[in-house]
């Protein structure tokens, strides 16, 4: 297995990096939150992921462009789906 960095700039303009699973982190926080305040307005969501309700949030709220660090996590965590999916085809044929 090879360790991946992901890199984005900070609202600063300094180079960050995060690992796979912060990257998976990040989403599953916005998930939690998503979750939690969704709740609180009696409308509940139906997923018990955190990553995919990270997912789900950030395209139901247009986050898109709003965080950089949001954004590169997204972007990771969507190619390891892929690959993870891509994966699971390949080993099913």
């Amino acid at each position: 297995m090879t360790f991946t960095l992901t890199t984005y700039r900070d609202v600063n303009g300094v180079l960050q990096m995060m690992s796979n699973d912060t990257c998976m982190e990040v989403l599953r926080t916005l998930g939690r939150t998503f979750a939690d305040e969704m709740r609180e307005i009696n409308k509940p969501v139906d997923h018990e992921s955190a990553l995919m309700n990270g997912i789900a949030a950030y395209h139901i709220l247009r986050l898109e462009g709003e965080n950089a660090q949001l954004d590169a996590a997204y972007k990771r965590v969507l190619k390891l789906v892929t690959a993870a999916a891509f994966e699971m085809v390949k080993q099913s044929a």
